[in-house]
């Protein structure tokens, strides 16, 4: 695991693999000292580690998980509802004005009270 300081002073953790189908060498940030600390960065390497020997390959389910992150965030309340407002908007049915009222309406009584209760 090591920490590799780049020309412009940038330092970052890195774990080097071999994948286990295709025997490439392959590279998987953990991301920038100091935000990432070195006992964060112990800990995933660990982590990648023991799925590399279990036979999976780390970049692919990285990729997985980044996927599966973002249908969650797309599925959720706040951009389903920003779907339909962009749509009703277009609609014309109402104006500019009231369209923005509605908009901050919902963001102030609908989404914050579920972040809240989540």
């Amino acid at each position: 695991m090591p920490l590799r300081i780049r020309p412009n002073g940038s330092k970052w953790w890195f774990f080097d693999y071999v994948a286990p189908v295709s025997g490439k060498r392959f590279k998987i940030s953990f991301g920038q000292y100091p935000e990432v600390s070195l006992a964060d960065a112990r800990r995933k390497v660990a982590e990648e580690r023991a799925l590399a020997a279990a036979g999976g390959d780390p970049k692919v389910h990285s990729q997985h998980m980044r996927k599966e992150a973002e249908q969650e965030y797309n599925h959720t309340l706040k951009v389903v509802a920003k779907h339909w407002f962009e749509r009703w908007k277009q609609q014309k049915r109402i104006g500019e004005l009231t369209a923005n009222k509605a908009w901050r309406l919902l963001e102030l009584h609908v989404f914050t009270i579920l972040i809240i209760l989540l």
